[in-house]
């Protein structure tokens, strides 16, 4: 049988402490923006409709590490890890 794996990648909302030195935004912008980027509780969901798939998610919000692709030039507040 073949194993369904789910890419949730936008989930978490996290900026890891090691970060915050390489931000030019105050940290209330930073988590504002973390979390209206996010999207939240997709690994929940992903995870109720696919109980037996392996659910891969990004440990970091989007602003930190994009996992799809991020052109130069995008609005980017965050590096790319």
């Amino acid at each position: 049988m073949t194993k369904l794996v789910v890419h949730v990648p936008h989930a978490s909302i996290a900026i890891p402490d090691d970060i915050w030195p390489e931000f030019l935004i105050d940290a209330e912008r930073a988590n504002h923006e973390a979390l209206v980027s996010a999207d939240l509780y997709t690994d929940l969901m992903a995870q109720e409709a696919w109980p037996n798939a392996e659910i891969i998610k990004a440990p970091v919000s989007r602003i930190i590490e994009r996992q799809l692709s991020c052109p130069v030039g995008d609005n980017y507040v965050g590096r790319l890890i």
